[in-house]
């Protein structure tokens, strides 16, 4: 024999069943959306591009604004291989096309880099000059200014 019992257990597991998909799907939301936010930058990169020329005779590096968008001074910095300032665009507030900055005492086998610092406070790198870059431009290839990369702070 049959009771009502047994109609009651299966709409209460019925009823479980659809809060545990409801409370899995919250739970997958969330994580996802957290995750995106975390992977996914906060702003847009800038598009700007360098050039350099460097003077072993005199051991300075001129870098060059060449062209892209307008950058503001304060989040753009000019730093070496160990990431220590080496010196800045100090033109005004904005680094615009054809704007430069002399560096002295940049040797043949030092490494410049362009950072750009964004909102989070991370660095990314907008272009980068080394000697080996420099004797690859003279023949022709690219002179360092690739993609950009994140430098964690």
């Amino acid at each position: 024999m049959v009771t009502g019992r047994a109609g009651g257990t299966n709409a209460l597991h019925a009823t479980l069943m659809a809060a545990l998909v409801v409370a899995t799907a919250f739970v997958a939301g969330v994580v996802v959306f957290d995750l995106e936010s975390a992977v996914l930058p906060t702003e847009p990169r800038p598009e700007a591009s360098f050039t350099f020329a460097h003077d072993p005779s005199t051991d300075t590096l001129v870098v060059t604004h060449y062209g892209g968008d307008n950058l503001d001074a304060d989040r753009v910095r000019l730093v070496n291989q160990g990431f220590e300032p080496v010196g800045n665009f100090s033109s005004g507030r904005t680094v615009s096309a054809g704007e430069s900055a002399t560096l002295d005492g940049v040797d043949a086998d030092d490494s410049v880099y362009v950072l750009w610092v964004t909102d989070d406070d991370e660095f990314l790198v907008l272009a980068s000059w080394n000697a080996d870059a420099a004797t690859a431009s003279a023949a022709g290839t690219d002179a360092g200014n690739g993609p950009a990369t994140t430098v964690e702070d």
